[in-house]
């Protein structure tokens, strides 16, 4: 698949080929390609997982943007790219983190 954007830069530039495999699991850090509410092809990174009313569904983030993604199904998730260097799997995580510290500070107030 060709992406288009900046979006994931500079670990996926613009016009860049990548294969996408499925995978049973995804883990914070890896880079995806699913089909989004608007029935639009997007390659985003896990940062983690929300517990929807339809069951678990992932939480996605362009690199270089401030917000995450609406939460995603499984079953709109095509596949994974390749492999995830350590630090980026640390990054996701510590992304989620901070996202899940601002949603519970705005249960409590």
């Amino acid at each position: 698949m060709r992406v288009s954007g900046q979006c994931m830069a500079p670990v996926l530039q613009d016009g860049a080929v990548v294969s996408v495999r499925a995978s049973r699991w995804y883990w914070p850090g890896d880079v995806i390609a699913y089909v989004n509410a608007c029935n639009q092809l997007r390659v985003h990174r896990v940062i983690g997982y929300f517990p929807g009313t339809c069951g678990l569904r992932l939480i996605t983030q362009a690199d270089t943007c401030e917000a995450p993604d609406s939460p995603v199904s499984f079953g709109s998730v095509i596949g994974k790219t390749g492999p995830v260097p350590a630090w980026r799997r640390v990054q996701a995580t510590g992304r989620f983190l901070r996202l899940a510290c601002r949603w519970l500070c705005r249960r409590i107030s």
